[in-house]
């Protein structure tokens, strides 16, 4: 068999042994490919839940902001301490991504904030913020009020 092959290839142990050892290798693999797999799942759904709740506030595509609120939201989800220096942090790590410049990353999310409270869904905004708000937020605060609520809101298990 292959697995013979394999043993006189790389070793010099009696072939029980090696039938186990490479077992065991396989079933390794094997449940190194299943686990990658199903992150891979969870971070496809928490994709998709960032892009339903964007564009469920108003804001579409066609924003270069768009996509930046997403992988800031995406970032802050992962690691939270973006979001206690939006400017120095956040806005680099997004603009390093998207070959843009810090002030362009700040100007465009803060045009998707406007977006969102001018032509949007602001009773949604004002439901996720789980508080009243009485102008627009600043974008750190609208980063802040989408990561809590993606986070605090159950992910269907996979």
């Amino acid at each position: 068999s292959n697995i013979d092959y394999i043993c006189r290839k790389i070793t010099n142990y009696d072939s029980f042994y090696c039938h186990t050892y490479i077992s065991v290798i396989i079933g390794d693999v094997a449940c190194i490919l299943f686990l990658n797999a199903r992150l891979m799942r969870i971070h496809m759904m928490q994709e998709e839940k960032i892009e339903y709740l964007i564009r469920s506030l108003g804001i579409g595509s066609t924003y270069r902001g768009y996509r930046y609120l997403n992988y800031g939201v995406q970032l802050c989800l992962k690691n939270e301490d973006y979001l206690l220096s939006v400017s120095k942090l956040l806005y680099p790590q997004i603009a390093k991504r998207y070959n843009a410049s810090c002030y362009s990353v700040e100007r465009d999310i803060r045009t998707v904030v406007k977006v969102c409270w001018d032509r949007g869904n602001k009773q949604l905004l004002q439901e996720i913020a789980l508080r009243p708000l009485c102008s627009r937020p600043p974008s750190g605060e609208f980063l802040d009020i989408l990561t809590a609520h993606l986070r605090n809101t159950p992910t269907t298990s996979v």
